[in-house]
């Protein structure tokens, strides 16, 4: 377990965004992936953040709790490895 670390709501925001992208990336073929970045003029060629994994106690009588337990860091090529 990581302890008491507390994100900020910026950080889970960009969490939560970054694993919707990976989503969309992972669903689609590259080739529609570049089509889209190119009509956006998306030059990015990935996009790192952090996911966070919580764990909660409820502690009777005093309420839920919830602490981070893992924060692990993602890269996500938007453009495949091989074209950055």
């Amino acid at each position: 377990m990581m302890g008491e670390y507390d994100p900020s709501p910026a950080e889970l925001m960009l969490g939560e965004t970054g694993e919707g992208i990976r989503q969309i990336i992972a669903a689609n073929t590259q080739e529609e992936i570049n089509s889209i970045l190119d009509r956006h003029n998306i030059k990015t060629n990935q996009l790192n953040y952090r996911k966070f994994s919580f764990i909660h106690f409820d502690v009777m009588g005093s309420g839920l709790f919830f602490y981070v337990e893992d924060i692990e860091e993602i890269t996500v090529h938007l453009r495949g490895k091989e074209q950055e």
